[in-house]
């Protein structure tokens, strides 16, 4: 005859001293039931601990998105409440026009129509896209966001050579397509940084808020230009940040900020605001 066996981690019914199998399995579900009593207070507050730590997480959280949503709605609602046109520039157009007969826009210029955009209809505004070499003589004295840098964007151009006695950064050779930027109160040159295959791991860029050099009724120009693409589509980026809006410098202000972005295969991650300087509103850069 065969001796059965008991369940794994349970005595054999052969050798339970006098006690039959279904008493030990009730001395275990005592044990059991002893533990939890005892334990149950300090489970429940370890569970209401984990809950408020939860909640407290999710609480600094939400208030740290709203202080960004708050400061991002300052920063665009003055120029929102008066309309405001996106203007794009095409690449040179004599040189492209046998690929593309409309003009070619680079993918960061893009990105960054998309970023500035998709602020300004979070907070109720309309932001038509326009291009440069569209826009007639009136339209030049609203309140403008242009995207790209001044070889890329002849408004752009336009506006820098007027607001420039002002900015410390800018592009000293971009007639030469060199894609440089360069502080002028330090004589610090940011160039862009390759791989070995020549692809973009590092790119800087350009923003600026200065009131329209064309205009004499409190309208402004928002100023996204990157070395290369990359730059300008961070910069774009860096407006829904927190890291502009930290600084000390007032970004409902005239200002210029330099940005710095890391690319890894041809998309942006971290972006980061280098330096935030305040501009001198009261210099009239005007012919």
């Amino acid at each position: 005859m065969h001796h059965l066996r008991s369940p794994r981690g349970f005595p054999d019914s052969g050798h339970l001293g006098g006690g039959s199998m279904v008493d030990q399995v009730g001395h275990r579900l005592g044990d059991v039931a002893t533990w939890l009593a005892q334990s149950t207070p300090d489970i429940a507050v370890n569970l209401i601990a984990a809950a408020l730590g939860g909640c407290a997480v999710w609480a600094t959280g939400q208030a740290r998105r709203r202080t960004r949503l708050v400061r991002a709605r300052r920063f665009w609602r003055d120029i929102g409440d008066r309309g405001v046109t996106v203007v794009v520039g095409a690449h040179d157009r004599g040189e492209l026009d046998l690929w593309e007969p409309s003009g070619l826009v680079g993918l960061g210029c893009v990105r960054a129509v998309v970023a500035v955009q998709g602020q300004l209809r979070a907070f109720g505004f309309d932001a038509p896209v326009e291009s440069a070499e569209e826009l007639v003589s009136r339209e030049l004295r609203r309140d403008l966001v242009l995207i790209g840098g001044p070889d890329a964007n002849s408004v752009t151009a336009a506006m820098i050579q007027r607001i420039r006695p002002t900015l410390s950064f800018g592009f000293p050779a971009w007639r030469k397509h060199v894609v440089t930027l360069v502080d002028t109160t330090t004589g610090v040159a940011y160039r862009p940084k390759y791989d070995k295959r020549g692809r973009v791991t590092v790119d800087y860029g350009l923003l600026v808020r200065a009131p329209n050099p064309l205009a004499d009724d409190g309208t402004e120009v928002i100023i996204l230009a990157g070395c290369w693409g990359h730059g300008t589509a961070a910069a774009a980026e860096s407006l829904g940040g927190k890291s502009l809006h930290r600084h000390k410098v007032s970004t409902r202000q005239p200002f210029e900020a330099l940005v710095k972005v890391e690319v890894l295969d041809r998309h942006n991650h971290a972006v980061s605001v280098l330096a935030v300087r305040a501009l001198d509103a009261s210099r009239d850069s005007r012919p």
